[in-house]
């Protein structure tokens, strides 16, 4: 399982982040889940960005904000999660 250098820089042995990774491990299916989750989110927003029903309103510049804000979030995570 690979593990991002984020999960490890806090730590300053080899015998440390191997633990890391070895607890890791057994949280397989939990990780793979919820990436899966964060993925079809991701994918939601990706869609509601593009979406033209919303470039009538008044508001639409702070809607795409946040949905950019949303994509950064879940696209940052994602990167996080171990592979």
């Amino acid at each position: 399982m690979g593990v991002s250098t984020e999960w490890l820089r806090h730590l300053t042995n080899d015998a440390d982040k191997q633990r890391l990774r070895q607890q890791l491990t057994p949280a397989n299916d939990v990780i793979e889940a919820l990436t899966e989750i964060l993925q079809r989110k991701l994918s939601s927003v990706s869609t509601t960005r593009l979406s033209h029903e919303l470039y009538g309103e008044a508001a639409w510049p702070y809607h795409q904000a946040e949905l950019n804000g949303e994509e950064k979030v879940l696209s940052d995570i994602l990167k996080l999660l171990p592979k």
